[in-house]
């Protein structure tokens, strides 16, 4: 895994993902904003907001910091978690204002 920065004190879980027979490796640190979290999956903020099943407002609003119900905050969540294969917590992504 040489290469890869550590970043935020350390915190960095690498995850492997199959992408058309080819092995990508992405490096997910707790705490990362969800912009982040979004730009290294690829998604645009449309793609997020189909993941989650919000809306593209939703995503953008929480995206800017604005607050957003505690229930899209958890489909947001669930939405990273399900494309990182992994749990993550609304808590999780720094950055997230919930009301």
């Amino acid at each position: 895994m040489k290469g890869l920065d550590k970043i935020r004190n350390g915190r960095v879980c690498y995850v492997l993902v199959g992408i058309h027979r080819k092995v990508k490796v992405m490096k997910i640190a707790m705490g990362e904003t969800l912009r982040e979290l979004r730009v290294n999956l690829g998604w645009s903020q449309k793609d997020l907001a189909e993941a989650a099943g919000i809306s593209e407002f939703v995503a953008s609003q929480a995206e800017n910091g604005q607050r957003i119900m505690p229930k899209n905050a958890k489909a947001i969540a669930n939405a990273f978690s399900k494309a990182y294969e992994r749990e993550i917590k609304p808590l999780d992504i720094e950055g997230l204002n919930v009301r």
